[in-house]
């Protein structure tokens, strides 16, 4: 389907003229459906973050989200995955939204080091001080 023609579903959804739209994985993201009111997920094997961005696409007040899978296809076992990982997503988020600014970028900074110093020595060969911080060796 054309981009042209994505977009006249898509208006006509919006004006009433069709009530339902089947959607690949694309509509996940970048689709903005302000009347979407239900989304069915049909034996979709995503990640918690296309579980997020699928549940998203619902902008009704009282939308509804739904997944439709055989117990021997693994999606509920996905899906409960996907959940547990999500509400382990939003505690971090909390926790961070905590940190001071300073001591975010601090951190920040010190695992950026890290990462880097990793990427050169996967091996861990070079010492690391507890601060993370690196001297310049001249």
């Amino acid at each position: 389907m054309t981009q042209y023609e994505q977009e006249a579903v898509i208006k006509a959804f919006r004006d009433g003229r069709v009530n339902i739209i089947i959607a690949t994985t694309v509509a996940e993201e970048g689709l903005d459906i302000s009347d979407c009111n239900y989304v069915i997920r049909y034996d979709m094997k995503g990640n918690e973050i296309s579980t997020v961005q699928s549940r998203g696409r619902i902008r009704a007040k009282n939308g509804k989200y739904s997944v439709v899978c055989s117990d021997k296809s693994g999606g509920v076992k996905r899906e409960n995955i996907n959940a547990y990982r999500e509400m382990l997503m939003m505690e971090a988020i909390g926790q961070v939204q905590k940190i001071n600014d300073e001591s975010l970028k601090n951190e920040v900074g010190r695992q950026s080091r890290l990462t880097i110093l990793h990427w050169f020595d996967p091996c861990n060969r070079i010492p690391i001080p507890e601060s993370g911080k690196i001297r310049n060796p001249q």
